[in-house]
């Protein structure tokens, strides 16, 4: 079964993943969005995680999670409202760890050839600060200038 060409849409760590993909893969790719995508993570602010993480991992979260709703009130109710709890109880911390070496690793293609693409980011995001985002020569960029982390509630 093929499927042939795809579009794929990363937020956050999921954008540097399908860059990744799609750099690997141009030949099966049609296009991608990358949304509030950081182009390096500092090692210092993955050391702060992983301290925070080790510290008060509930405590670290839900103020994670916060930061990343900034800009977007009634979605961030909505988020503590039905699925907070559920994701500070189920949390998989190995999960997390695993997740911050890969960022720690990633290095960002220089340029983009062979796959069109589209990034997305809010001037207002502070996990993925505005000046930290990807800028690829050719590449159409969007940014909502109230938009923060979760740019997608903007975009939709």
């Amino acid at each position: 079964c093929s499927l042939g060409k795809v579009e794929i849409a990363g937020w956050s760590m999921g954008a540097n993943i399908a860059l990744d993909f799609a750099c690997r893969h141009k030949e099966r790719v049609m296009s991608i969005e990358l949304f509030s995508m950081r182009r390096k993570w500092p090692q210092v602010d993955v050391d702060d995680i992983r301290q925070g993480l080790r510290e008060d991992l509930p405590g670290f979260m839900a103020g994670f999670y916060r930061k990343c709703f900034l800009g977007s009130k009634k979605e961030y109710r909505m988020f503590v409202e039905h699925l907070q709890d559920v994701y500070l109880r189920e949390i998989d911390v190995e999960t997390l760890y695993s997740g911050l070496d890969y960022l720690e690793q990633f290095v960002l293609p220089e340029v983009l050839e062979g796959v069109e693409a589209h990034c997305i980011h809010g001037a207002r995001d502070v996990i993925a600060p505005v000046m930290e985002r990807p800028q690829f020569a050719g590449v159409e960029e969007t940014l909502f200038a109230n938009g923060g982390h979760a740019v997608l509630f903007e975009y939709a």
